[in-house]
């Protein structure tokens, strides 16, 4: 017989795609959703189809949510990508990161402006924040200050943004560094003062023979008003009677100027009559300024011209002022026989009211106290004069400030003699209705070779700070020598209640410094301005200088070097400026002293109401992810053919593929490539895994998809056998 075969054959199934989609991170524009194909060329001969299991990551369907972790999965565009990936993040040695919204709701665009945050402390953090960094978008560090720090709760920080437009600007905090362990913030970094822009300006106008002094600025509806007092020369007569310079008329004067310093009011060659014009029967000195709703008061001690006797007979006058310059009243504050002197002004918004405070002399030249008066917003006493510091023997020179809340701080000068001293100074508080809070508060004693004179203080109402400020020197060498009256200029820090902050310390020092004046600036710092004789050249300086008395900035000329014989400076803050002013002799058409300005700004901008910041969530160094499928089982498996994916791997990143069992726990092939075999695999229910790595967390590795192939179905033709008989015939 001849051979007998068998036939086995294969039934061929038609081809079933499965595609499995899932969530993707990045906002792309959506992928179509191809294939990436089994390549192999497979032998169908004997029956059976190939299915391809795919996620394009267009759903969460194919993703094991238990077994995957640290991966953003983007269903719009679909990709698998890490969480916590940010272009800013680029030092991984910062474990933990912040967003910062800094939103400005205005339409001015602000360039290197200098933003104010409060950061609360959090475990991650060390306890004195010196792991604090800042970044923009793209990881450029921004330059930072740490204003305050109160350790393991807050800390006040400065960061200084180059450009915050309309809008939205994100900036990015990061911090858990242990090795950060070295406070690199500068304040250098994020101050500097703008550059000058005209030379000083001559705010006097009068005659040759004329001299303008103590001149005294504040700021308020948009202007500043300065004033000062303007007679016939020389400053000081002391023959044939001491200070006989009183015995001459003189006038207070007034300009207003813009932010800037320009655009006066009234022009040149005129000034505001702040008192009384066109007699001479008077001797104003001593003026001094406030503000408050809307309208200036303008207060100074007024004595008998041409009388030598009632020269000292000096009353307390003010004024009230416009904006525009008008004069609306003039009236007496003070005619107490004996005299009164340097009188001071303020305004309080939170009472609405005004305090006046001078040296008073009505119980003789041997026993001067320190008295007040209160007036309502439109220049009416509210009560009689009232004593404020009244020991015995001399408490004059006062200076005054408000923390805007009904709570005035007056510092003095104290001593046995009003003109040999010794000179301590203290201070008190005291309320709006006139009523003393607490008791005396001592700012520094004097010795029988060091009196402490010419004291100032102002008020901070963001750091909540009194800053109190005088010079030192020695009176008793010879009282009518100016050089018995300089020294070292020094400061004391107290907080709102009165409580010690810093103690006395010197912020300049030398022999020739005299008369300290200080404005809030800069959120929650001080400037201080101060006349002082350097190499020979006597000129006004300042400086800034921190809430806790830290000393900021090297000592700032603040004239623009062709000043001469500098004295007297007064200065005043308001939209971001400081109005600087001072009498100078540098006028070489004019005999005696004239008052000039200038008008300093930072180079940052700061404080705008229109800019505000929120922090977003934590987030945290991520640095390792996985994804997991779910199982894949198909049926009437055969063996499974290939592995195939479509990635995006940056420089630094890294990422792996392995084939798991359905249990997620094994590795049944590892490191598998893209278009492998993975027919060596028994197992007919399988997952996948992906794991993703980096250094930093700036870039991450992108998966856009993955698939894997198998053989699946069984035999179409029935079995046969071939027989072949031996022999052929039985």
């Amino acid at each position: 017989m001849g051979d007998i075969k068998t036939r086995c054959g294969f039934c061929i199934i038609a081809l079933v795609l499965l595609i499995i989609t899932s969530v993707g991170q990045g906002m792309l524009q959506p992928k179509e959703t191809t294939n990436v194909r089994d390549s192999k060329n497979i032998d169908l001969t004997r029956g059976g189809s190939i299915v391809v299991w795919q996620d394009d990551f267009l759903n969460l369907s194919n993703i094991d949510p238990a077994l995957s972790n640290n991966i953003i999965v983007n269903t719009i565009v679909g990709t698998v990508s890490m969480q916590n990936t940010y272009e800013a993040w680029i030092d991984p040695g910062f474990t933990r990161m912040k967003e910062i919204l800094v939103l400005n709701s205005g339409q001015e665009t602000f360039y290197n402006y200098v933003l104010n945050i409060t950061v609360l402390y959090d475990s991650d953090m060390q306890f004195n924040f010196f792991d604090l960094r800042f970044t923009n978008q793209t990881g450029v560090f921004l330059p930072y200050y740490r204003v305050k720090t109160t350790t393991g709760m807050s800390c006040d920080i400065m960061v200084k943004i180059p450009t915050v437009p309309p809008g939205q600007t994100t900036i990015y905090m990061f911090y858990g560094n242990e090795t950060a362990n070295v406070d690199i913030s500068n304040f250098s970094t994020v101050f500097s003062w703008a550059d000058r822009t005209r030379p000083d300006t001559m705010v006097s106008f009068k005659a040759t023979t004329e001299g303008a002094w103590d001149p005294s600025v504040v700021y308020g509806a948009n202007r500043f008003l300065v004033t000062w007092e303007e007679r016939l020369g020389p400053e000081d007569i002391p023959l044939p009677l001491p200070n006989y310079e009183r015995t001459l008329p003189c006038v207070i004067h007034g300009r207003t100027y813009d932010k800037e310093g320009a655009n006066p009011i009234p022009g040149n060659n005129s000034d505001i009559d702040v008192s009384t014009p066109g007699i001479d029967t008077y001797h104003a000195e001593n003026p001094c300024n406030a503000f408050g709703a809307g309208k200036y008061f303008v207060v100074w001690e007024e004595n008998p011209a041409n009388q030598p006797l009632l020269r000292y007979e000096a009353d307390i006058m003010g004024a009230m002022i416009y904006p525009n310059g008008t004069v609306e009243k003039r009236f007496s504050i003070c005619t107490a026989t004996g005299g009164q002197f340097d009188p001071q002004v303020v305004y309080d918004s939170y009472s609405n009211r005004f305090l006046v405070v001078w040296a008073d002399a009505r119980n003789g030249g041997n026993d001067i106290d320190v008295r007040g008066r209160l007036y309502n917003s439109n220049g009416y006493p509210i009560n009689v004069d009232f004593q404020i510091a009244y020991e015995i023997n001399y408490q004059g020179n006062p200076w005054i400030c408000t923390d805007d809340k009904g709570t005035f701080f007056i510092v003095y000068e104290d001593g046995p003699s009003s003109s040999l001293g010794p000179f301590s100074l203290f201070a008190y508080r005291y309320d709006y209705n006139g009523n003393r809070i607490g008791n005396r508060i001592p700012i520094a004693l004097a010795s029988e070779t060091v009196d402490h004179i010419f004291p100032a203080v102002s008020y901070n109402s963001k750091s909540e700070r009194y800053f109190v400020t005088w010079n030192d020197g020695d009176v008793s060498v010879d009282p009518t020598n100016r050089d018995s009256y300089d020294g070292n200029i020094w400061g004391k820090i107290f907080n709102k209640t009165g409580a010690l902050v810093k103690n006395n310390y010197i912020i300049e020092p030398g022999t020739s410094f005299i008369r300290s004046v200080s404005v809030p600036y800069f959120d929650t710092m001080f400037f201080i301005a101060y006349d002082g004789t350097i190499q020979g050249n006597r000129d006004i300086y300042g400086r800034m200088v921190a809430a806790d008395g830290a000393i900021m900035t090297s000592r700032q000329e603040l004239s623009d070097g062709s000043s001469q014989n500098v004295d007297w400076n007064d200065i005043a803050v308001g939209a971001g400026r400081i109005f600087v002013t001072w009498e100078d002799e540098r006028d070489l058409l004019s005999q005696y002293a004239d008052v000039f300005q200038y008008v300093w700004r930072s180079g940052q901008p700061y404080g705008s109401l229109n800019v505000t910041a929120v922090f977003d969530s934590e987030k945290e160094l991520i640095t390792t992810a996985q994804l997991m499928s779910v199982v894949i089982e198909p049926e009437l498996f055969r063996e499974w053919r290939r592995f195939c994916f479509l990635d995006t791997v940056p420089s630094g990143t890294v990422l792996l593929f392995d084939i798991m069992d359905q249990n997620g726990s094994i590795v049944l092939k590892g490191n598998v490539q893209n278009d492998q075999n993975i027919s060596d695999i028994t197992e007919s229910a399988v997952r996948l895994r992906a794991t993703f790595t980096r250094t930093s967390a700036c870039m991450t590795p992108v998966l856009d998809k993955w698939n894997i192939s198998a053989l699946v179905g069984k035999d179409i033709y029935p079995p046969s056998t071939e027989i072949t008989l031996s022999p052929a015939q039985p």
